[in-house]
């Protein structure tokens, strides 16, 4: 069965705005260690501290919620597209830096911003808020962006492919990740393009999670 998956580059921040900020707890630094010991375990806390170490980030809430995005997401999601390989898989990676933000117009507001966080993609596939069931605010880039991710679903939900289809509009060519061709889509707009997938592991620590995981 072909499948079509993957992940947004920011998707801890969602969780950690809602969980934390949303409540008006911003994660403190004497919070962090219980917290990563609270989902990692004490034996692996030390290892996870020191590969994110509170110097390297702006907050305690953004540390945490790259080690949310890399180890719940973005790693399982590139897994996932190595044991797919035999059935046909395409993933990406939803990137946009700065989608439309659905909690500013509602009126709240983080002490980061949330990005590519968990669920931002939505908008782009349906041109819809979710809730507000509105258009979101896209810039030109970003409509052109919505389109092209139309395209792929529509395309793959028709033909098993995100790129053979009657569907009009041009959209950068999705290579299929195999064993061999290891790439997945990195959905940016007016940049879409395949990504190495050495790339992504790169960037979201996939080796350390592989070695704390045994």
């Amino acid at each position: 069965m072909p499948l079509l998956q993957g992940t947004n580059h920011d998707e801890g921040r969602f969780f950690v705005a809602v969980g934390f900020d949303l409540l008006g707890n911003p994660i403190t630094a004497q919070q962090y260690p219980g917290l990563v010991q609270g989902m990692f375990g004490a034996s692996a806390t030390p290892a996870i501290l020191a590969h994110y170490p509170l110097s390297s980030f702006a907050s305690p809430d953004l540390a945490f919620a790259q080690i949310f995005t890399d180890s719940r997401f973005s790693c399982p999601a590139l897994l996932a597209d190595n044991l797919a390989t035999g059935s046909g898989a395409y993933g990406y990676e939803f990137s946009d830096p700065s989608p439309p933000d659905i909690f500013a117009i509602l009126g709240i507001h983080f002490t980061f911003p949330v990005a590519a966080g968990h669920s931002t993609e939505l908008q782009y596939v349906f041109q819809r808020f979710p809730i507000l069931d509105s258009l979101p605010p896209f810039t030109a880039a970003q409509l052109r962006l919505s389109d092209q991710i139309i395209q792929y679903w529509s395309r793959f939900a028709a033909t098993g492919t995100p790129n053979v289809s009657p569907f009009a509009g041009p959209a950068p060519h999705w290579p299929r990740f195999t064993a061999g061709h290891q790439e997945i889509q990195e959905l940016v707009p007016d940049a879409t393009a395949p990504e190495p997938a050495a790339a992504f592991s790169a960037a979201h620590q996939c080796a350390f999670w592989q070695a704390i995981a045994g």
